[in-house]
């Protein structure tokens, strides 16, 4: 449980390109009417960082219910083992689960928000959790599992550093009770000093553990693997927005949403599709 498509662009990118988008949640623009040619990339060394529920795979209703299409596996693998391209899935997920459900070859995997990692090479790395932040989570799953579990359209997701109550098919009024309770009881350990932060995410609210975001996850994996590489980081939910905001001004951050929001972001993409178009280009990029 809880251990410790629009216009042709014709500039070529440098990270400079970028250091314009510098206010913070303003409305991203079109990513397609920015950077939509192959001679965009040209000679870059790059870093593709990819969140995967509703970038890489539509959001389903269950987190189980996800699943990556052989299509899109074997676009990720090409992109991987294109010279001068390295490719990170950022996510949420539980490590295992992640690799299990894209089961991809070459690439690096970060779940549960940073806090565990694979290389290509196989290795894991895992961060431990401080025992007061485990035993936090674990009362919180004995608290709430019972419950969730005799509701309709509640799921409760033990996630080792991490609890995520989803409620995406649920009515209105449970959700917004369960999550109501959910949040009173964190507050309870945060004024005890436990270091416990709050995610809200697409129909799912995370207690996890504070200390490390994807952002940090982002910013390892560069400086450890390519440091001289072009960022390019893709996501579609605030969980995301710690890396848009750490990349502002030095790489290309990418909302996926069909409706623009406030964001950390400069550019965006309406979905999934749409990803894997720009990730062709990249993988043409000589």
């Amino acid at each position: 449980m809880f251990a410790a498509a629009g216009s042709v662009g014709s500039d070529v990118l440098t990270k400079n390109t970028f250091q314009t988008f510098e206010s913070a949640n303003r409305l991203p623009v079109p990513f397609s009417k920015s950077i939509n040619s192959r001679a965009n990339f040209a000679g870059h060394p790059v870093f593709v960082f990819l969140d995967f529920d509703g970038t890489l795979v539509e959001i389903a209703s269950r987190p189980s219910n996800v699943y990556l299409s052989r299509e899109r596996k074997q676009s990720l693998e090409a992109l991987a083992n294109t010279a001068g391209v390295y490719v990170a899935i950022v996510s949420g997920r539980v490590l295992d689960d992640l690799r299990h459900r894209i089961a991809a070859a070459n690439l690096f995997y970060v779940g549960s928000h940073g806090w565990e990692w694979m290389g290509p090479d196989g290795c894991v790395h895992r961060c431990g959790i401080d025992r007061r932040v485990a035993e936090a989570l674990q009362n919180l799953y004995d608290q709430f599992s019972h419950r969730t579990a005799q509701m309709s359209g509640i799921i409760l997701e033990d996630k080792n550093v991490a609890l995520a109550l989803h409620y995406r098919m649920a009515s209105e009024q449970s959700a917004a009770n369960v999550r109501s309770e959910f949040l009173t009881a964190i507050r309870e350990y945060q004024q005890r000093g436990v270091a416990l932060e709050v995610l809200c995410g697409k129909g799912v609210t995370e207690a996890k553990a504070a200390g490390r975001n994807k952002a940090d996850a982002v910013a390892h994996l560069l400086s450890r693997y390519a440091p001289g590489a072009l960022p390019i980081y893709f996501g579609d939910d605030q969980t995301d927005e710690s890396a848009f905001r750490r990349l502002h001004g030095s790489g290309i951050t990418v909302l996926v949403a069909e409706t623009p929001r406030p964001t950390f972001a400069s550019f965006y993409l309406k979905n999934p599709d749409e990803v894997y178009k720009v990730l062709r280009l990249l993988i043409h990029k000589e």
